[in-house]
């Protein structure tokens, strides 16, 4: 499989705030797995979609994957943003350690790079989110956001905010028009895709420990990966509540374990399916979720 077709290299300017200091110790996550509390009880819906006419891709409760078609993914990839527009695949890796943090447009059905960007140190690229014809990316302890041409990948202009940044997605439900961002917590930051300012926050409802990360908005609804394990929650953005806990764990067994953690959302609009990767996974998976 031809991994990049080409790469463009980008010589990005440092923001004052955002290098890490002198220390040259690659940073590192706490890799402590969090205690998941399964969904037992649903609280009551707050919408009723089926009446307003939404085609609902994820039924309530607990639920799994059933896979629908597997590709190829690059297993060099350490996956942080996933995204689908308009048939197109998009995603960011973020890898400090090895300087190799980029976005690239990525053919579905093959895995191959299609093009790439490479964003350099000391930046450790995140979550990724289409506004219009820009791409934003959120990156992890630099406090930096850019803002690309989705066309040309060229950086059309950044922005400070403070913080982690993990995941990042768009919710434009129902007259919304405001970016949802992970850090990492169970907080969820709003932010005004304009001016990138914090216009609010989600906590989420529920017992247990969540560690949101990778984040994929649908219909009022935010997926997001829950760092270190192989679930994903479905929040409502609405109230915070948990409408569904994903168990994907049968995605590393079909590849007999191979790869790091699940990491990667990706809604398809056109088919109604998810695709779903994980951190130096050779495969992603085309599916849908349906319960347990």
């Amino acid at each position: 499989m031809i991994r990049i077709l080409f790469t463009v290299c980008l010589g990005l300017i440092v923001m004052a705030g955002a290098c890490q200091s002198g220390d040259s110790t690659p940073p590192t996550r706490d890799s402590t797995l969090p205690t998941v509390a399964p969904v037992e009880s649903i609280p009551p819906a707050t919408r009723d979609q089926q009446a307003a006419g939404e085609a609902d891709p994820t039924p309530t409760g607990q639920l799994t994957v059933e896979v629908v078609r597997e590709f190829d993914h690059d297993p060099d990839a350490w996956t942080q943003g996933y995204l689908i527009e308009q048939g197109r695949l998009f995603e960011s890796t973020g890898d400090w350690e090895a300087s190799e943090s980029t976005l690239r447009e990525v053919d579905p059905e093959s895995g191959d790079v299609l093009r790439s960007v490479d964003v350099g140190q000391p930046f450790f690229s995140e979550g990724i989110a289409q506004v219009g014809d820009q791409i934003y990316m959120i990156t992890w302890q630099d406090n930096t956001a850019f803002v690309f041409d989705r066309e040309t990948f060229e950086v059309d202009t950044t922005f400070s905010y403070d913080g982690e940044g993990w995941g990042l997605c768009l919710d434009d439900h129902d007259g919304n028009n405001r970016l949802v961002m992970s850090d990492g917590s169970e907080t969820l930051t709003l932010r005004d895709p304009v001016t990138f300012e914090a216009t609010g926050t989600l906590q989420l409802v529920h017992d247990g420990s969540f560690r949101l990360n990778e984040l994929e908005c649908v219909d009022g609804f935010a997926y997001a990966n829950v760092w270190t394990t192989n679930i994903i929650v479905r929040i409502d953005l609405a109230t915070g509540e948990i409408a569904s806990t994903i168990d994907a764990s049968p995605l590393k067994n079909l590849m007999g374990g191979a790869g790091n953690i699940l990491n990667g959302i990706a809604y398809n609009e056109a088919t109604n399916t998810f695709l779903l990767t994980g951190k130096f996974w050779p495969s992603a998976f085309e599916v849908r979720f349906v319960p347990r």
